[in-house]
């Protein structure tokens, strides 16, 4: 559990010195670019991240394929790796709203599997780099108080590049074929723990 002060928030303060200097009208519609304290944020995050030893997180164990396909003892690790992708900005005007893509440089995946095939169960171990998985988001802005609040937040799927032990050329021709299957319960978990992974530090440094 976050023990942070919730009224000491360096990053939420960063953000909002950078707005009341460089805003010169917040009353009319515009757009700022608000790099510089978001990527202080993402900093601080990442550091917390180090420290507090987050930069793994266990993956729940899954049955897939009608429960012939197992995965267990599984981790992702590497999300130390946050960073900014693109500018983020802000848009100011009758309410103000922040909008910022991140993305992690890898994420490392590693479990173990347990494949049924009639009688015979074959058992090894999954090691799978994810690329490229983004994230946007956009935050509410309060006008008085510069609260924020998290209106939007999309996952944006990467590529998985998925090495696998215990498996002869044979069997790995099948797991290649329902591959797309088990991708996509992957990712169907990997986007709930990487969601609320981010939402997370959103809430607890904004």
């Amino acid at each position: 559990m976050n023990t942070r002060d919730s009224t000491s928030k360096p990053a939420k303060e960063a953000i909002i010195q950078y707005i009341q200097s460089h805003v010169k009208d917040q009353a009319l519609y515009k757009i700022y670019n608000i790099n510089m304290p978001v990527d202080y944020l993402i900093k601080k995050a990442n550091d917390y991240i180090r420290k507090n030893g987050k930069s793994i997180i266990v993956i729940p164990d899954l049955e897939i394929l009608g429960g012939y396909f197992k995965i267990s003892n599984g981790i992702l690790r590497d999300l130390s790796s946050l960073k900014r992708m693109g500018n983020a900005t802000i848009f100011t005007g009758q309410t103000k709203s922040i909008r910022a893509n991140f993305g992690f440089s890898k994420l490392q995946l590693k479990c173990n599997y347990e494949l049924i095939i009639g009688s015979i169960i074959f058992k090894g171990n999954i090691f799978a780099a994810i690329n490229r998985l983004g994230i946007a988001a956009k935050l509410n802005v309060d006008n008085e108080e510069y609260n924020m609040s998290l209106e939007n937040f999309q996952i944006k799927r990467g590529q998985i590049i998925v090495n696998m032990t215990g498996l002869i050329n044979g069997l790995m021709n099948i797991i290649t074929n329902q591959w797309p299957s088990l991708n996509t319960e992957l990712y169907n978990v990997i986007e709930v723990i990487i969601g609320n992974f981010v939402k997370e530090q959103i809430k607890f440094y904004l």
